[in-house]
């Protein structure tokens, strides 16, 4: 929906006008527009502003219970008033003209909506990092970065392309060859029911592009969207920083969401009252947990999206990365063209610092995405669209084949060190290179400072689990996910350090509620 300028200046009215959202909501702002000047008809060496607002009543009043609402505001918040004058303009609606004195200019502030939390993997790796410049040896199992390079097929491309091209700007869709080339993939690894063509990809800078575009395009301030209680925390955080109501869906025993488990949240909803999910984002293989759907469960899920008008944004960037046992990882366009299908290069591919990822978007969103992109991205980087042309190509396949038996030799050595140590309550890991660790039978209740203990102690990084979880549900506390997409010999040698201090460092008995530190 196209705000007008109007409309967008409301959030100003909201900023210094708080009785007005007081909880009998008896206003609606329904236009507002604010000028900031030098008001000639005052001396005082003061900034002025000069604030016009006009009102609708939810139900008939007058402008003396306009007046009464905004008493109290005369004379505090961030503005106060000199004079204030309404004006009846019919039964329901009232226009106010207020004069504010400011005193002192006020200080820039960061935005509300820019409140959201930290993404604590980072903050892991920067403490890491940190150690590391201090000449400590440190482990990473916190991010999910193959510590292998871009396919040799990729930088020979790109350098090629540096040598001969300028490499300016692409078009906001993305170069022909790299679309033709994402295009044919979902055809040659999904099937022809998966099949499309190139004028369906938008290529972004990176998946984290492609969700912000997918998440403007797609929800209004205000809807409902509803993610799994286990799950990357960018979603989370980008929605709420869009204004957007995220609802926590409850994984289930497998650590999957499926038909039930949405069908379930709906059903609870709309029995309360509450306005209905609008979208639904979930990623198969899932970080942190590793866990598939299967794919008559991607299938159901796909059915109920369509049949609700509920917009499903498929996550799929850990396609191609799974092991021995896991379900087959289809793919969303296989059985719906109403999802949002998002991947990347950073995985699978390798090439998470070249920053390239895309979209396959449904027809009702072409045009949208595009004119975003156009104005978000401009482009997505073109050394990086040239060089993923080459990953695709079958050139790359066996070198980057290998780095999957790799993470299978990884996962299995975690596994098995975990089980040595006795935490066998863990996510299935069939796939991405994460496993998920829930320590409560431990008796773990801060696995914040667990792991920045381990980090410091033991010099072996790993992430907690609040990252993941719904703030105040309390599982995120006594979870830690583990990362293993690097070098056998590191993650070997990172697990036993972690062996070796669960056992006997005191501080871990301390956060394990067995002793005092």
């Amino acid at each position: 929906m196209q705000r007008s300028k109007a409309d967008r200046q409301v959030l100003a009215a909201y900023r210094y006008f708080p009785s007005i959202r007081d909880p009998t909501r008896r206003w609606n702002t329904a236009y507002w527009s604010l000028s900031s000047h030098q008001m000639a008809s005052y001396t005082a060496p003061r900034m002025r502003s000069l604030c016009s607002l006009r009102l609708v009543s939810r139900q008939p009043s007058s402008s003396v219970s306009l007046r009464q609402a905004l008493r109290d505001e005369r004379t505090k918040g961030p503005m106060q008033f000199n004079r204030c004058r309404c004006e009846d303009s019919g039964a329901s609606h009232h226009k106010l003209t207020v004069a504010a004195a400011t005193g002192d200019v006020p200080p820039l502030e960061a935005s509300r909506r820019s409140a959201i939390a930290s993404f604590k993997v980072m903050d892991v790796v920067a403490q890491a990092d940190e150690l590391m410049r201090e000449g400590r040896d440190i482990y990473h199992m916190e991010v999910g970065q193959p510590q292998s390079s871009a396919p040799e097929a990729a930088v020979r491309a790109a350098n090629s392309a540096m040598l001969s091209d300028r490499c300016g700007y692409t078009a906001a869709r993305g170069e022909m060859p790299l679309r033709e080339a994402i295009a044919g993939m979902y055809g040659e690894t999904y099937g022809d029911a998966a099949a499309i063509g190139p004028q369906h990809v938008h290529v972004t800078p990176g998946s984290s592009g492609a969700f912000s575009l997918a998440f403007i395009a797609a929800f209004d301030v205000g809807d409902a969207v509803a993610v799994a209680s286990s799950s990357y925390p960018c979603y989370r955080n980008i929605l709420t920083a869009l204004g957007i109501d995220v609802v926590t869906i409850p994984v289930n025993a497998r650590y999957v969401v499926t038909a039930l488990e949405l069908e379930t949240a709906q059903a609870k909803r709309a029995a309360a009252g509450m306005p209905p999910i609008k979208g639904l984002v979930l990623s198969s293989p899932g970080n942190p947990t590793g866990a598939m759907l299967t794919p008559e469960e991607l299938r159901d899920l796909c059915a109920l999206c369509d049949a609700t008008a509920c917009q499903f944004v498929s996550d799929e960037i850990y396609h191609g990365i799974s092991y021995t046992g896991a379900p087959r990882a289809a793919s969303a366009l296989e059985f719906t063209r109403k999802a949002i299908v998002i991947n990347s290069f950073s995985k699978f591919y390798s090439m998470t610092g070249w920053r390239l990822g895309w979209l396959v978007v449904p027809d009702h969103l072409d045009s949208c995405i595009d004119a975003l992109n156009q104005n978000m991205n401009v482009s997505a980087p073109t050394l990086a669209q040239r060089a993923a042309v080459a990953a695709l190509h079958a050139e790359a396949a066996p070198e980057l084949l290998g780095h999957i038996d790799r993470y299978a030799i990884n996962r299995t050595i975690v596994l098995d060190s975990l089980a040595e140590m006795g935490l066998t309550d863990v996510s299935p890991a069939e796939g991405a290179f994460y496993v998920y660790v829930n320590l409560q039978a431990e008796g773990v209740t801060d696995s914040a400072a667990l792991c920045s203990a381990l980090l410091n102690e033991a010099g072996v990084a790993i992430v907690p689990g609040v990252d993941f979880e719904e703030p105040g549900s309390g599982k995120g506390e006594r979870s830690v996910r583990l990362s293993y997409p690097g070098s056998t010999e590191d993650i070997q040698q990172a697990m036993s350090l972690f062996q070796h201090w669960w056992s006997t460092s005191s501080t871990a008995m301390a956060l394990r509620g067995q002793v005092k530190a």
